[in-house]
């Protein structure tokens, strides 16, 4: 579902002629996500956690790689490492910029969503925040 639409009143039109084949990331991101919607709940690492808090760990993920990059926040190090191992482009009004982006904006969120949590379960990035221990194995 994220590839690029025309949606009318009474239609949807596909603007690509084929569809692209989503990353192992991406997958494994939406296969949580489907969880959470028909079952309720979702298996993470730390353990199972609510639909509820799910998307609210979703929604912070989120926020946090949108933040303006600017100053000298401890965290900033960490977006701009999530953004380089996903191969995109952080959002406008960011410290660094590459041109020619050529993924939509919606999947360029999925992606670095779905980087952000498996740099965080591998041990790559050490996440700030209470939650983050829902991502890291239990001991």
């Amino acid at each position: 579902m994220l590839e690029p639409t025309r949606i009318d009143a009474d239609a949807v039109y596909w603007l690509n002629e084929t569809a692209e084949e989503a990353p192992d990331l991406v997958h494994s991101l939406d296969s949580r996500i489907w969880s959470s919607v028909t079952l309720g709940h979702v298996e993470l690492p730390g353990g199972k956690v609510t639909a509820e808090v799910w998307f609210r760990l979703m929604q912070t993920i989120n926020e946090e790689l949108s933040r303006r990059l600017y100053g000298s926040w401890n965290n900033n190090k960490l977006i701009q490492e999530v953004w380089a191992a996903a191969d995109c482009c952080p959002r406008a009004g960011t410290t660094f910029w590459k041109s020619f982006e050529f993924l939509s904006p919606h999947r360029r969120r999925s992606r670095v969503i779905a980087t952000a949590i498996d740099m965080i379960e591998r041990g790559s990035i050490s996440p700030l925040g209470v939650d983050a221990r829902f991502f890291c194995p239990r001991l």
